[in-house]
């Protein structure tokens, strides 16, 4: 086993060692779900004394090619944190960042191929049409007000833990469904209304049968009351049955899971500890203190927020896609064996942005890796005074 494996597992103990309360603060508090207005733009990030300005989308990617030329050598004499925030203050930021693929998204934060989105956050592949939403995934369109929608979705409305269904309104937890408002729990169902744990029914009013005619006549009556739909999904708190699903211990919505202990809104998980809305139709497994993340299967995430996109190896990283073998990174997209990097795209083998061969960004990693081994900061998230 070499150095860096060993310091991988390492990094994997400590994180399985992780709280719920340790995650609640050192991981889940740090996503951005404010939106400031910050130089004659809308940012993730407030008006404050940056060294570096705040850049719109469009002015960031025409001068993202050239931040490997603002790498930062590492200084021994230094602890790893504070290496990391010399490059740190040193790199310009995009107010609202998207990666590649993202089109007619200006206002929304992180899609990844996927277009006309507003005031959104995390669309990730092939979604369309997706405002006021959170966490929409995966060939959705039309969404409008809703969280956590995934697995060709389309037409939902205020409506939450939505999976392969149309036409949702006021719903929560809702799998493989079709016209269905007000509603909870429910698997393999069409044209239902204010029900609640059924699972291959049509035409249900509060978990009453009845025939095709009736139920159409009833649900024009009741759906005419827009304030009452509100307010019964307002008023919806019970939880989710977990389904397809085992050995899952204080979870709420894990749909075909399995090993997971404290996880909320996960969908095709193995292994893991310390999730909230993670999901994908392709699994992903073993993943450690990880919040909003998934997409086309992943594995092997240690610490991470908003990453995916068929990653693996991911270790105390933020906003990751499409990665390999990452440490310590932020905002990095198709990149392998990256080191306490920034903003990079399509690369490999940095350190600190710096580019290095393969044989020098291992023995580079190494001395670095002991450093921090030293320092007791190996396993821990970035701290909070970054």
């Amino acid at each position: 086993m070499t150095n860096l494996q060993q310091r991988e597992v390492t990094m994997q103990q400590r994180a399985k060692q992780t709280t719920r309360r340790e995650f609640a603060m050192d991981i889940l508090s740090r996503y951005p779900f404010t939106l400031h207005r910050n130089q004659n733009t809308i940012s993730i990030y407030p008006d404050n004394q940056r060294s570096c300005p705040v850049m719109t989308h469009k002015q960031f990617e025409e001068v993202r090619d050239a931040l490997t030329s603002k790498w930062v050598d590492y200084d021994p004499n230094k602890t790893f944190f504070d290496n990391y925030v010399a490059l740190f203050q040193s790199t310009p930021f995009s107010a609202l960042y998207n990666y590649g693929g993202a089109e007619n998204s200006d206002y929304a934060f992180s899609v990844y191929n996927s277009k006309n989105c507003y005031l959104s956050f995390s669309i990730i592949a092939d979604c369309e049409n997706i405002f006021y939403s959170f966490a929409a995934k995966e060939w959705c369109k039309n969404i409008f007000n809703s969280v956590q929608v995934g697995d060709h979705s389309e037409n939902i409305y205020q409506s939450s833990n939505v999976f392969k269904s149309l036409n949702i309104f006021f719903s929560k937890y809702i799998e493989n469904c079709y016209s269905i408002r007000c509603s909870n729990n429910l698997i393999s169902c069409q044209e239902c209304l204010l029900c609640s744990g059924l699972e291959n029914k049509s035409y249900c009013i509060e978990n009453k049968q009845y025939s095709r005619e009736e139920y159409f006549i009833k649900k024009e009556e009741i759906i005419s009351d827009k304030n009452m739909m509100r307010d019964v999904y307002a008023a919806m708190t019970q939880p989710w049955i977990n389904h397809g699903s085992s050995n899952v211990q204080h979870c709420d919505f894990a749909i075909n899971s399995e090993d997971i202990e404290n996880g909320k809104f996960c969908n095709y998980i193995k292994s893991a500890k310390n999730i909230l809305v993670v999901s994908s139709p392709r699994e992903n497994r073993n993943f450690y203190n990880v919040f909003e993340a998934g997409a086309m299967g992943n594995k092997d995430f240690y610490n991470a927020i908003n990453a995916g996109v068929g990653s693996e190896k991911i270790y105390n990283c933020e906003w990751i896609v499409t990665c390999s073998n990452c440490y310590y990174s932020r905002f990095l997209e198709h990149c392998s064996f990256c080191l306490w990097c920034i903003w990079l795209k399509n690369k490999s083998y940095c350190i600190l942005n710096k580019q290095y061969s393969k044989d020098e960004r291992e023995q580079k990693a190494n001395d670095i890796f002991g450093q921090m081994e030293k320092e007791g900061t190996l396993w821990t998230f970035f701290p909070a005074s970054l």
